[in-house]
């Protein structure tokens, strides 16, 4: 087997971990805090994480003016990030989660755009408009529809999901740069390290912990299937994109989504209106178009 199809393999296991994170995760929201429950997969997660932040620090410690942008950035950029997301998906359906969040690529290829001066040729921008469009109209599909009793609840839950995509897209500028010359397994470590005690604070501070609340079965699953994930997706990811071109690697952060839709439907018997599925292909259709005969050696990418 070529190192291509490995990858690629690598990059297919990355979203289809990433397909199953809304659909088990949305149960748990009914039982547990978006707090809390963000505090249990890290505090999990880092005891695989720690040891190897530590044999990185005394292998090859990061400069100080390196340290304290990582800091910024894990401290604050990314679990500001992932407590919009969480906070979104508990007020919105996991459906619409996958499919709103697939957004999170484009945002950042538009960051690219206007910070780091990349340039996209015509069908790109074509594709990309049809992206958006497709997710604008998904977002905002609450008032459109006219269900005036969930209009609030879902409409909030959405636009915490929006807001998801633009933090996320600032981290992944920033870390860009930051983490240019940094071993990406070693980023990942930081994100649990710094990320840890934020969650923990915000738990502490919500009073949102409750007593034998892994005893549930559904949470239980969701905390233990995060926790792989946490450990497990970024160096699928990062392997994957080590191989190939970054632009293709790209494309599965989008099979993420869509594999995350119909298992919503399947796992929790969500229900697909006619409006949510034509924006689903409005949005598949504009990846497919933005993706196309991309020009060989252009980099684009994300770092996790």
């Amino acid at each position: 087997m070529t190192e291509r199809k490995i990858a690629t393999l690598a990059l297919l296991g990355y979203a289809i971990l990433g397909g199953f994170v809304f659909p088990l995760t949305k149960p748990a929201l009914q039982n547990i805090s978006a707090f809390n429950y963000m505090y249990m997969r890290y505090l999990f997660a880092a005891v695989f994480f720690l040891p190897v932040v530590i044999w990185f620090f005394i292998k090859n410690p990061p400069k100080l003016s390196i340290l304290w942008k990582i800091f910024l950035l894990e401290a604050f950029v990314a679990p500001a990030g992932l407590i919009v997301l969480y906070l979104g998906l508990a007020k919105t359906t996991a459906l619409e989660s996958s499919l709103i969040t697939m957004m999170a690529p484009i945002f950042t290829t538009f960051g690219g755009i206007y910070f780091l001066y990349e340039k996209q040729e015509k069908h790109e921008w074509l594709g990309l408009a049809l992206a958006f469009f497709g997710s604008a109209m998904l977002v905002f599909e609450p008032l459109l529809a006219g269900g005036l009793g969930n209009v609030k609840f879902s409409l909030e839950g959405n636009l915490f999901l929006l807001g998801y995509n633009i933090l996320v897209t600032l981290y992944f500028l920033a870390a860009k740069k930051i983490y240019k010359d940094t071993s990406k397994i070693f980023a990942s470590g930081m994100n649990v390290v710094f990320g840890l005690p934020i969650y923990f604070i915000m738990d502490k501070i919500t009073g949102a912990s409750v007593p034998g609340m892994l005893l549930n079965p559904q949470t239980l699953v969701a905390v233990v299937y995060i926790t792989f994930y946490t450990v497990a997706a970024a160096p699928l990811y990062l392997y994957g994109q080590g191989k190939i071109e970054a632009s293709e690697a790209s494309v599965f952060v989008y099979l993420s989504g869509v594999i995350g839709a119909p298992l919503s439907v399947l796992i929790l018997h969500e229900k697909m209106s006619l409006f949510a599925g034509l924006c689903l292909i409005a949005i598949v259709l504009g990846v497919v178009i933005a993706e196309a005969r991309r020009k060989r050696g252009k980099k684009e990418g994300y770092i996790i």
